[in-house]
């Protein structure tokens, strides 16, 4: 999945998962309240785990790595998802 950066990142609210990865917990949107492409297109969905970015594993990632990383992309990140995995199990660890 392709996911578009913006001047502040993705407009995500993350997690860290404990089986590893990072949780997709909503979207935020721009300070003037517009929402992101991603939000538009739905391109993520709650419960899904990103497990790498830009072709990087980020499962054995502290959640300050994974968003380091997420923040370091240009204009797009390459995410690799997992669906649905905080639904079904409640692995979310919050921070």
């Amino acid at each position: 999945m392709v996911i578009p950066m913006t001047p502040h990142v993705l407009l995500i609210n993350v997690a860290k998962v404990k089986k590893g990865g990072i949780a997709f917990l909503g979207y935020r949107q721009f300070p003037n309240g517009l929402k992101g492409l991603a939000e538009l297109k739905n391109l993520v969905r709650y419960g899904d785990i990103i497990i790498a970015v830009n072709g990087q594993s980020i499962v054995t990632n502290k959640l300050e790595e994974s968003l380091a990383i997420l923040k370091r992309s240009t204009q797009f990140a390459f995410l690799r998802l997992k669906h649905g995995e905080t639904e079904a199990g409640g692995h979310v660890q919050s921070h």
